[in-house]
């Protein structure tokens, strides 16, 4: 971002017109278009020294709006901060450039810096919204609320954007002559609404919005309105009314002329088409999109693109789709900031390898989504970890200012405490006999805590490493006694089907609502004797304790149907149903004389298990338990090779297909 406080001299002119001429000319609708004025603007501002205030005010404000519809950031904040200086005596224009310059740094993605630029003219603000102003002063707080809601918006500020969202929105509708200005502002209280879960509100706030754009024959700002709208839709689920809200938003973009705003477009036609298994519409449009997104440069659509191209070839049967889906994969893992993107699309080759009958390579790609997916929940954990650890830091800083100022009281109050122990004898034991007891309890607490999940209350990895090893001990030597009756353990690993969407779409909150619930589900589902541990992020481990081979695919598929079948409320009107893939191995029990498996090996099988599921459609279970009396591992950590070398049967859905990476299927 540039930030010199000059505008770039243009080429020296004989006569420049004046300002009166140059108004002229651009209200001539053949003229007022931005690539032919930002030239005469220029032209205009090479004298500006000699120019009146208010009239170099009015250039510099015309330059940066032509520069800013080119979409030239950089070159538009020259002017926006030129004329933000210039106008530090006047208080309404000084507002309206920094509004300017707050809009700039938000379309690049600097929105904290845009709330700091708002946060310098706030208290200028209700002066000039006050009813004894000008509608002009009015329309430019409206303007500078407008847009510092729609920055905290998107830094994460949900209630703190509400409030000025709707303090804008309030002028905009009371002067009712602003209809894109109230639409915007519409927009962005819609957005605030589906933020916060309430979806049904969104879309009729959406909906106010397009109907004040259809009477006010704004073709850009409909444009806008039913594309926010097609992804309010998609949330409901409603996928041909998102088809149909698309296509309209591109009529309405070409009437506009508008080609970012078709390039985005067409990018979620694409999408839509490919949920719709309208492959042949799906490669039209991404075939449409791929030219409109170079033009904008927006990097990531054409990421998009490409993958939604490689996809629809794939589904065709037409040659190359696997190489375009490589090609955005490719890309996306080369960012470091999407490294979360790149595993999803990673997932996305597996099950295109998996349609082409490919198996091994859909094998090897669902183990390369998982490395992804524990990569990118890695990174997320460390990073709240570090969060968390600096707030600990200041906390531990702030207690000690606070226990030395406390220090010498406490040397007197200690001498007193002396004093009164002598006095009181035996009543003095007594109560630190009590508080003995209750320091004991409080530590078995602060103990308990320690082995289990905060956010589910369930297990957690460290309360199992503590217990395993015993327990598979204890049923060992049950084993060894003859008692073999229900004296298997299976690990069964289990993942929530399409967690992230959840996050990305409804926020955090409620994917923590919707983990809460199925954790839920899975105490109900098991035994007392049995563990459910919360392995990390939506993958759990349940360890089922004095059970039977033969009878664990049972529990399994009650399991998956109860997820299938259940309603997950995350508050707010939103209802989600889910589903879940589920892999399982039972320990194999060498015997007596030789040495037990690692159980970590077991979770890993397990875990194979769980990727084979996930990369044959989800939504089912897949597992390998001992065959015969004596169990084995396998020569390599490989459950396929213990399956082949007859250590393992396996089993899986009924009625469902699972293929390994040698091609043969069960």
């Amino acid at each position: 971002m540039a930030t010199t406080s000059t505008v770039s001299a243009a080429p020296p002119v004989a006569n420049p017109p004046t300002i009166a001429t140059l108004k002229a000319e651009l209200a001539n609708e053949d003229n007022n278009h931005p690539e032919g004025a930002v030239p005469k603007l220029r032209a205009a501002l090479s004298n500006k020294d000699s120019l009146p205030l208010a009239d170099k005010l009015w250039l510099l404000s015309k330059l940066c709006s032509n520069l800013y519809e080119l979409k030239k950031f950089d070159e538009a904040m020259i002017p926006a901060r030129e004329g933000l200086a210039a106008s530090a005596s006047l208080p309404m224009e000084h507002v309206r450039f920094s509004t300017i310059v707050s809009e700039i740094l938000h379309e690049t993605g600097k929105d904290g810096e845009a709330i700091q630029e708002y946060q310098k003219i706030a208290t200028l603000l209700p002066a000039l919204a006050a009813p004894e102003t000008s509608r002009k002063s009015q329309l430019v707080a409206a303007d500078a609320w407008h847009m510092a809601g729609t920055a905290l918006l998107a830094a994460g500020q949900v209630p703190e954007a509400q409030d000025l969202l709707m303090r804008g929105l309030r002028i905009f509708e009371m002067k009712n002559d602003e209809p894109g200005q109230q639409v915007s502002a519409m927009n962005g209280l819609a957005m605030v609404y589906y933020r916060t879960g309430r979806l049904d509100d969104a879309m009729r706030e959406q909906q106010r919005s397009i109907d004040i754009a259809e009477r006010a024959k704004l073709p850009d700002a409909i444009s806008r309105a039913y594309l926010r709208m097609a992804h309010y839709l998609s949330s409901a689920g409603r996928v041909d009314e998102q088809f149909q809200a698309l296509l309209t938003a591109r009529a309405r973009a070409q009437e506009s002329r508008n080609d970012y705003n078709l390039a985005v477009i067409a990018t979620n036609l694409a999408d839509v088409a490919l949920q719709r298994k309208d492959y042949a519409g799906a490669l039209q449009f991404a075939e449409q999109a791929i030219p409109l997104v170079e033009k904008s440069k927006d990097i990531e659509s054409l990421r998009v693109c490409w993958i939604n191209k490689g996809v629809a070839l794939n589904r065709l049967g037409r040659p190359g789709g696997i190489a375009w889906i490589q090609r955005g994969l490719d890309a996306f893992a080369a960012d470091p900031a999407q490294q979360d993107v790149a595993a999803d699309v990673q997932g996305v080759l597996a099950e295109e390898y998996g349609f082409n009958r490919d198996f091994e390579k859909a094998y090897l790609a669902a183990v390369e989504h998982k490395k992804r997916s524990d990569a990118v929940r890695k990174a997320t954990d460390l990073k709240r970890i570090a969060e968390a650890d600096a707030r600990y830091q200041a906390s531990k800083k702030q207690r000690q200012i606070e226990l030395l100022e406390q220090e010498q009281r406490g040397q007197k109050r200690f001498q007193l405490l002396g004093i009164l122990a002598g006095a009181l004898g035996l009543l003095t034991i007594i109560v630190l006999l009590i508080s003995r007891i209750y320091l004991k309890r409080a530590y078995r607490s602060v103990s308990e805590m320690s082995l289990s999940d905060p956010l589910t209350g369930l297990r957690n990895r460290r309360y199992l490493a503590s217990r395993i090893e015993e327990d598979l001990a204890q049923v060992g030597r049950q084993r060894e006694s003859g008692n073999a009756l229900n004296a298997d353990v299976v690990f069964m690993m289990i993942d929530m089907d399409h967690f992230k969407s959840v996050n990305d779409v409804h926020g955090h909150a409620a994917g923590d609502a919707l983990l809460k619930q199925f954790s839920a589900i899975l105490l109900e589902e098991v035994r007392d004797a049995d563990t459910v541990v919360r392995w990390g992020g939506e993958e759990f481990l349940i360890v089922a304790k004095q059970s039977s081979n033969a009878d664990i695919h049972l529990l399994a598929e009650r399991v998956r149907a109860r997820v299938a079948s259940a309603n997950f409320d995350l508050g707010h009107g939103v209802v989600l149903h889910k589903t879940c893939s589920i892999g399982y191995v039972s320990y194999p029990f060498p015997a007596a004389d030789e040495a037990r498996p690692r159980w970590e090996d077991v979770v890993e099988l397990a875990d194979q298990c769980l990727y084979a599921a996930k990369s044959s459609g989800r939504d089912m279970w897949v597992g390998a338990v001992q065959r015969g009396p004596v169990g084995a591992m396998p020569a390599r950590l490989d459950v396929r090779m213990g399956i082949a070398e007859a250590l393992f049967d396996l089993q899986h859905s009924e009625g469902r297909t699972l293929a390994w990476h040698d091609g043969a299927e069960s």
